[in-house]
This record gives structure tokens, C-alpha cells and sequence, in this order.
């Protein structure tokens, strides 16, 4: 991306297969002086709690935050490149970090949850519904984003990774905004 609107590029996102987002720092008319930083781990916590490393294949988007400083980098996870993937199963999720381009690294853990949840709606049937929760990006909220895991379970019954109503939803094309 071209932050300063010169015409030249000045951050690069790329994630790999365990989840790590990385940001490339390109600033520099000296390029013995790019650098790269590891910002964000993408990963889901299963019931037991392990956590699970999510693959970024995807190009992340990268857009300006819309009422902070500095830039909203949306992803989603997963990957439809090996044979195995067609039968994985693993929850993936779809991301939204706000890169204050310091050298902190983001965990799930600074990011508020959004949720799809199933609903029989009398006009069209079964829908699914976003939830809105509100991210608090002040000091006092101190949250660097939102996540959305894609878990949603059938009409009626509780959330988890056990009764997902599509375990193995893949997120495998590139976001639009």
C-alpha cells in the first residue's frame, strides 16, 4: 500500500500457513533498511482450549481505520491448496486488525468476537445474522480489532466447534471491501 499517496509502495501484508500475518516496512529509499514484522496470530481455541494456528493463503486488504489512525488490514484463513484440504474440517475466521504500525504484536485475545448466528426468520427462511458488537478502540477499551470465527451451529442449539453447522467453511478468496 501507498500511505502518503507518492506513488510508491510503503507496506506489504503477506500471512503463511500457520497463521502469522507479517508486515513489510518499505519505507526506506535504502532498501538495506525494509523490515519485516510478525503483527498478528490467526487461531481458534477449541473447547479444551488449544489453540490452533488458522493458514492465510488470501491477500489481506488493507484500508484506512475508519474513525482511528493508521490502517484496518481485513483477512479471512484457510486453504484449498493441498489434496487434504477438501476434508479438513478446522474452524477458520475472517479477521479485521487495526495496525497502528508499532511493533506490537496482536493477539485474538485484543480483538472482540462477532458471530454469525443461524435464524428462522418467517419471511425467508433459515438466514444467517452478523452480530454488531461495538469495538472500543479508545485507550480505556484498548481493542485492536474484531474477529468472526466461522462456527455458526444450526438453528436453535449452542455454539461450538462440536456442532458447527458447517465445520470446515473455508474463507479461500480474496476479501472485498
Amino acid at each position: 500500500i501507498d500511505i502518503d499517496g507518492n506513488g510508491t509502495l510503503d507496506y506489504a501484508y503477506a500471512g503463511d500457513t500457520f497463521g502469522n500475518l507479517f508486515r513489510f516496512d518499505l519505507t526506506s529509499d535504502n532498501f538495506h533498511q525494509w523490515s519485516v514484522a510478525k503483527i498478528f496470530k490467526a487461531e481458534y481455541e477449541d473447547s479444551s482450549g488449544f489453540r490452533t494456528g488458522q493458514p492465510i493463503t488470501v491477500r489481506p486488504i488493507v484500508t484506512f481505520h475508519p474513525c482511528e489512525d493508521h490502517l484496518l488490514v481485513l483477512l479471512a484463513t484457510d486453504s484449498y491448496i493441498r489434496n487434504l484440504d477438501r476434508t479438513d474440517t478446522s474452524i477458520q475466521s475472517i479477521y479485521g486488525i487495526w495496525d497502528r504500525l508499532t511493533s506490537e504484536v496482536i493477539s485474538i485475545d485484543d480483538l472482540v468476537q462477532q458471530r454469525y448466528i443461524n435464524k428462522l426468520d418467517p419471511e425467508f427462511g433459515y438466514v444467517r445474522v452478523l452480530t454488531d458488537n461495538e469495538v472500543d478502540y479508545s485507550s480505556v477499551g484498548n481493542k485492536k480489532g474484531w474477529y468472526n470465527h466461522l462456527d455458526s451451529v444450526p438453528v436453535g442449539e449452542l455454539q461450538g466447534i462440536s456442532n458447527a453447522e458447517f465445520p470446515g467453511e473455508k474463507a479461500i478468496r480474496n476479501i472485498q471491501l
